[in-house]
C-alpha cells in the first residue's frame, strides 16, 4: 500500500514577508523589486525556476529554489547558483543533450521565456530569496527532484523527502553534509 505524501512549504520571518511583497509587486523587470538589477546568479535562479517549475505555481518554484540553494550550500556540488543549474557533462565545450543536472539546460531548446506571467513570478522569487539562506520545511536537505512522469535511476537509491505539485524531492541520506 502506497502512502500519500502531503507537504506544505513553510518559509518564516523576514524571508516570508519579503517574498510576499515581491510577489505582490506590479512591475518586475530584471530587478530585485527595489530597482537594483539582478545579478547573473539571480538570472540563473529565475531561469531554473521558470523552465523547471513554471507550471507548478509559486510553491513549486520555491521548492526548486530550495534544491538549488541546498546544492550551493553542499560541498558535493558547485558553489554558485549558475554553476549548479548549468552543471552538465560536456563535449567540446557544450553540454551533452539530456546529460545535465537540471534538464532545461541541455534539452536543445532556447532559454527564452515565452510566458510573461510565469517569468515575472520566477524573477520575483529569485530576487526575493536571493542571499536569504531560506529553507523549506520538509526539503531542508533535498538535492534532487523529478516530475512524477519519469523515474530516473537515481530515484531508487535516494530517500524520498517530499512532494510539491508534480515534483518528488529526494535527499541523499548517505552523503548529507
Amino acid at each position: 500500500m502506497k502512502r500519500r505524501l502531503a507537504w506544505s512549504i513553510l518559509i518564516t520571518g523576514t524571508t516570508a514577508a519579503v517574498l510576499l511583497l515581491m510577489l505582490l509587486a506590479r512591475e518586475v523587470r530584471a530587478t530585485d523589486g527595489y530597482g537594483t538589477p539582478l545579478s547573473s546568479e539571480h538570472q540563473c535562479m529565475a531561469e531554473a525556476l521558470y523552465f523547471e517549475a513554471r507550471n507548478q505555481g509559486t510553491a513549486g518554484m520555491v521548492a526548486v529554489a530550495a534544491v538549488v540553494q541546498n546544492r550551493v550550500r553542499s560541498d558535493r556540488y558547485p558553489s554558485t547558483v549558475c554553476k549548479v543549474v548549468r552543471q552538465a557533462k560536456m563535449r567540446e565545450g557544450q553540454p551533452i543533450l539530456h546529460q545535465c543536472q537540471f534538464s532545461f539546460w541541455c534539452d536543445a531548446l532556447p532559454e527564452n521565456p515565452s510566458e510573461k506571467e510565469a517569468w515575472d513570478v520566477a524573477m520575483r522569487i529569485a530576487g526575493a530569496l536571493a542571499d536569504t539562506g531560506f529553507k523549506v520545511m520538509g526539503l531542508e536537505a533535498a538535492t534532487h527532484y523529478h516530475t512524477i512522469r519519469v523515474q530516473p535511476s537515481w530515484s531508487t537509491v535516494l530517500a524520498l523527502c517530499g512532494r510539491v505539485g508534480d515534483h518528488l524531492f529526494y535527499v541523499d541520506s548517505v552523503n548529507t553534509k
